[in-house]
């Protein structure tokens, strides 16, 4: 998989970058390894939740290590 310019600044940044790869064929959303952990440990504690509230631990957790975690509350929404 090759990523772009512009999807390599956003995972330096911190930023979750939607993809489908095509050796997946699904949608998938890349995510730095750190991000990733701390979302891991989030969600270890809130196995039983529901998910609009699993959505705003998330949400917590990328307000944290995201320069734009606005772009995430349309997920809430929906």
């Amino acid at each position: 998989m090759v990523l772009t310019v512009a999807q390599i600044d956003a995972l330096k940044r911190g930023t979750a970058v939607p993809c489908t790869p095509e050796e997946a064929g699904t949608p998938c959303v890349l995510v730095r390894a750190d991000v990733f952990e701390r979302l891991k440990q989030q969600a270890e504690g809130f196995a039983d939740l529901r998910p609009r509230e699993t959505y705003a631990a998330v949400l917590r957790v990328l307000d944290t290590v995201d320069e734009h975690p606005d772009q995430y509350l349309e997920y809430l929404n929906d």
